[in-house]
């Protein structure tokens, strides 16, 4: 009888081996040791070769791809994969993905010599273990899990992206010798210090969301990294972000920050507003915008300017009701020039509504040698208690630009401003005129 069963149980294997030669038959050329380690591979899980992908198609949930005779990648979804104990050995992997499984660890994975990527989701993933010897690995996946520690990653000299978001972890310990590390995703655990992130000197990107911490000290010592997201946390202190010059992208969303690093006004990508501090720090920010705007020189006459060509502008111009935005850049200005936003047409009828009664505008100005100055329309100033009506003006030069808020001209044809060269000719002006206020 056992040796009955041991006749048909090799029968099968080979029935199983033909009918996934079948399949790879016309595809791709394969190694005969591959072919026969694949076979055995979609036998153990249980999966027709016939629908194991062979052609590239990445969005195959079970697949494989070949190159040169070898399989160099593998991915499976949703197979009953308990372990990688027995799993066949493909000399040359690249990658492996596998979601949806039942894996506790990792122990049994080979061979390691080549591979550079691993991704482990939504598998109950316990333990990051037997990763031991994957010397090129690069790329490490291990999201939506059930892991605690990562101390077994200080054996991977090459890791440079690390994602374990959606875990049980408390401590960071481990990663302090992963040196290589570029990216590290480790939203969603139980973090209430940074302490073992804290040495990682190639870092760029750090996800700390949605953990328990109360401070970002540690950060300060990061000095490449350019994106830090810790939003919903429970941050009372973000002073050590100001340390950061490299810094570019910040979330700091869904916190308890009454005070702000002073390096959150410099941003274009950042993300605050939901911390019970937001509405006196932007007032603050927004008196020293305005106490900037107010920095200009008045003068009680005009200098004699010339008309610039053209039908509207020197530069681009953009409406959104009555509110102007518009930039432009000299190559040389020697002479004073009246620059129009808009001129109206001869038939008053015929011309945009929108550009009468034009609203308050923020002028920025810088140039790249000499010394340049933008005038615009009369304004009420007050000095000793008596009140006079001049032009506002300000002056920029190479090493400071400036910025004022007021009303451009109007005088029946169009709106527009005065530009012109201080103390002889100025080069590479640039000026922006956007949407603003009148202090």
């Amino acid at each position: 009888m056992i040796l009955i069963g041991l006749l048909i149980w090799s029968l099968c294997c080979r029935q199983n081996l033909s009918n996934f030669a079948a399949v790879i038959d016309g595809h791709i050329a394969l190694d005969a040791a591959e072919q026969e380690a694949l076979s055995r591979l979609t036998e153990q899980l249980g999966l027709d070769p016939r629908d194991l992908d062979v052609s590239g198609d990445l969005f195959a949930p079970q697949s494989a791809w070949i190159l040169d005779g070898h399989v160099i990648a593998i991915k499976f979804s949703g197979l009953p994969l308990e372990s990688l104990q027995g799993f066949p050995q493909f000399s040359k992997l690249e990658k492996l993905e596998i979601k949806s499984a039942k894996l506790i660890s990792l122990q049994g994975l080979q061979p390691k010599n080549a591979i550079s990527q691993i991704s482990i989701q939504d598998s109950g993933l316990q333990q990051v273990d037997g990763l031991d010897g994957c010397l090129l690995l690069r790329d490490l996946n291990l999201r939506n899990n059930r892991i605690e520690s990562l101390e077994s990653l200080a054996s991977l000299p090459k890791l440079q992206s690390l994602d374990v978001a959606h875990n049980l972890i408390q401590e960071a310990v481990g990663l302090t010798a992963v040196m290589s590390l570029e990216s590290l995703d480790i939203s969603d655990n139980h973090l209430k210090t940074l302490e073992h992130i804290a040495y990682l000197p190639k870092l760029k990107h750090l996800n700390v969301a949605r953990n328990q911490l109360s401070t970002l000290q540690g950060l300060e010592q990061l000095s490449s990294i350019n994106a830090v997201f810790a939003d919903q946390n429970k941050l009372q202190n973000a002073s050590a972000l100001d340390q950061l010059s490299q810094l570019q992208q910040l979330n700091l969303n869904d916190n308890q920050l009454m005070n702000f690093p002073v390096c959150v006004s410099r941003f274009e990508n950042i993300w605050w507003s939901s911390n019970p501090g937001y509405a006196n720090r932007l007032a603050s920010d927004f008196d020293e915008h305005r106490k900037a705007l107010l920095e200009k020189g008045w003068s009680q006459q005009l200098p004699e300017a010339k008309t610039n060509e053209g039908d509207w502008s020197l530069g681009s111009v953009t409406w959104s009701g009555n509110r102007p935005s518009s930039e432009s850049r000299l190559a040389l200005l020697e002479s004073p020039k009246k620059i129009y936003l808009a001129r109206y047409k001869s038939n008053p009828l015929k011309t945009d509504k929108r550009r009468f009664g034009v609203s308050g505008v923020v002028v920025q100005l810088s140039c790249d040698t000499g010394q340049v100055r933008i005038y615009l329309a009369q304004q009420a100033i007050v000095e000793d208690g008596q009140t006079r009506i001049a032009y506002p003006y300000i002056e920029a030069n190479a090493s400071q630009d400036k910025a004022m808020a007021g009303q451009l001209f109007n005088d029946g044809l169009g709106v527009w401003f005065i530009i012109e060269p201080v103390n002889g000719p100025a080069a590479g002006v640039r000026y922006r005129i956007t949407p603003g206020y009148t202090p």
